[in-house]
Order: C-alpha cells, then structure tokens, then sequence
C-alpha cells in the first residue's frame, strides 16, 4: 500500500525562567525534566547530519479551527542521488518524533517527491511534489525532518506556522508554545551585540516582573518562561531591552489557548 503524497500534521529552552532572578539563578531554578524538554526543541536542528539539510519553503494557507493549515515544499541538500527517505515529525504534544511518510525521493533540484513509482509514496498523479500540510496553533514550533531508513543520515529543520514574533530596530523576539495550553514558553531573541547586556520585563496575570541578562556571543539571548496557572487562563507579555532595541511579543495560555 502506498501512502498519499500530501502528509497532514496535526500539530496539536534557557535561562531566565522564574523573573527577577539572574541567568543563573534562574537555570538552577528550572527543573531538569523542563530543562531537557526545552533543550530537545532548541537543538533539534543542530543534531542533523553535519552537510545535510532540508528547507521546508511556504507554499500557501488557509484557516483551520485554532489556527491555520499552511502547506510546504521541502527542499534538500547533501543527500546522495537517488536517496530513499522517510519523513520525521515530532509534534508539542510527543515525546519521540514519528515517521509519517515512507519512500520519499528526491528531484536533481534536492526538492522532495511522492512520486507512486514502485518503493515510492504517493501514485502516479501528474503531480509527484511531497507537500507537508501543518496545521498550528500560534506560536506553535513543529519540528521535522528527512532521514534515511536506517537513521545514520538526516536532516532536521522546524516550522512555525503561525509565529508570535517582535521587531524593533533591528532585534526580534519570538515566542515558541513548547506545551499545548503554553505551560512552557520558549523566548528567543536576536540581533543585539555580542555579550550585551538585557533588561528582561514581563507580565502575566497581573503580575510584573523583570531581571537581568546578558546575549551571547552572536547577539542572541534565550530563556524558559512558565505563566501558567491551574484552572486561569491569561497573556505572557515579554520585553527584551538591549542599549537601541526593545523587541516585545506575546501570548495567550491556560485552557482553550491551544485552539484544539
């Protein structure tokens, strides 16, 4: 049996966690079961074999209930002519990624194929293009990739369909849903100075908070925020400070704030 070229996903971190504590403070604060399941998003990509890569490049959306469909083309480098591959996603609400799709080819242009031939998914339709359709809620991270069937080679990549995302003056913020009901927030930031220090500032149910942080070396700064509250719903509002930019984002948690 062949499996259809269209593969649907039902898309249903690390410093200053608890606010006003310093980077420090903050990472001991975080519990190691947090701490890894923030990591497991972050490195997601760098864990692809090195000289391999896939791109995954938007193809068109529409709404869907709690968010949006929005369809893909992958697009490849590195891997060998006439490679057979399988498609691996890894949603928020999964501990282990999953293979969705089995017998994936690849074009001379790297781009991914359902193309029905024999060992192949799809049929032989005129069109042999894979197309991964995801649905996400805002701000929810859905992480891919193409492997080969024995695992030893793959490339990684992540998608954010509906992103959550600041500018300001040349700096960017987003904030990533890393659970369902955004019991985890991963916020990530870039394009201040190296090393530079932050003024971080938030709120969440009423409450206001802030502390001090520092980017790294490339100018990107990351951290793990926890608003929510049992039974409450509410908004994680974040301000990220640098010495000509002040990027802010935000988003909804609690019950209901999934959408699905």
């Amino acid at each position: 049996m062949r499996i259809a070229r269209t593969a649907t996903v039902m898309a249903m971190l690390l410093s200053l966690a608890a606010w006003g504590q310093t980077d420090q403070q903050a990472q001991q604060a975080i519990g190691p079961t947090v701490q890894a399941m923030a990591k497991g998003l972050l490195n997601w990509t760098p864990a692809g074999t090195p000289g391999l890569s896939v791109d995954a490049r938007e193809l068109g959306r529409k709404p869907a209930p709690g968010g949006q469909i929005v369809s893909y083309a992958l697009y490849t480098k590195g891997f060998p002519k006439g490679a057979h591959l399988d498609l691996l996603v890894m949603l928020i609400t999964q501990r282990t990624p999953q293979i969705s799709l089995q017998g994936v080819t690849l074009d001379a242009s790297g781009r991914a194929l359902c193309d029905g031939k024999p060992d192949d998914c799809g049929d032989t339709g005129p069109d042999p293009f894979l197309y991964m359709q995801v649905i996400g809620s805002p701000g929810e991270p859905v992480r891919y990739g193409l492997i080969t069937p024995d695992g030893k080679q793959r490339a990684l990549g992540v998608v954010v369909p509906v992103p959550l995302t600041g500018t300001d003056h040349g700096c960017t913020l987003e904030l990533l849903r890393a659970m369902p009901n955004a019991e985890l927030v991963v916020a990530r930031a870039s394009g201040f100075t190296p090393h530079e220090k932050l003024t971080v500032t938030s709120t969440s149910h009423g409450e206001h908070r802030g502390g001090a942080a520092q980017a790294d070396a490339g100018g990107n700064w990351t951290s793990l925020f926890e608003p929510a509250q049992i039974g409450k719903t509410g908004t994680l509002e974040v301000q990220v400070a640098g010495k000509s930019c002040n990027p802010q984002a935000s988003i909804q948690w609690g019950p209901g704030s999934y959408g699905r």
